[in-house]
C-alpha cells in the first residue's frame, strides 16, 4: 500500500487568533501521518507575517498573491 503524502495549507488573516493559529500548526505536526509540508498563507497582514516568521514554527510562510480573501489565499497555497 502506498503511503499518503499530503501538504497542509492553513490560511490566516488576523493576529487576534494567534493562539489558535499556533495550535493548528502544532496539531498538524502531531498527526499520526506526518504532512509533507505545512504552508501558512497570510492574507494581506504584514504584522502577522512578521510574527509568524519570528516564531520559527517550522512551516512555509507565504503571502497571498491573489485577490484578498479566503479564495485568493487558498489559490496561493
Amino acid at each position: 500500500m502506498t503511503p499518503t503524502i499530503a501538504s497542509v495549507i492553513i490560511c490566516c488573516f488576523t493576529t487576534r487568533r494567534w493562539e489558535e493559529l499556533r495550535l493548528s500548526i502544532e496539531s498538524v505536526r502531531a498527526q499520526s501521518h506526518a504532512a509533507k509540508e505545512i504552508v501558512v498563507v497570510v492574507d494581506y497582514n504584514d504584522a502577522l507575517e512578521a510574527r509568524l516568521r519570528a516564531a520559527d514554527l517550522d512551516a512555509h510562510i507565504v503571502v497571498n498573491r491573489y485577490k484578498q480573501g479566503l479564495s485568493g489565499a487558498r489559490n496561493t497555497g
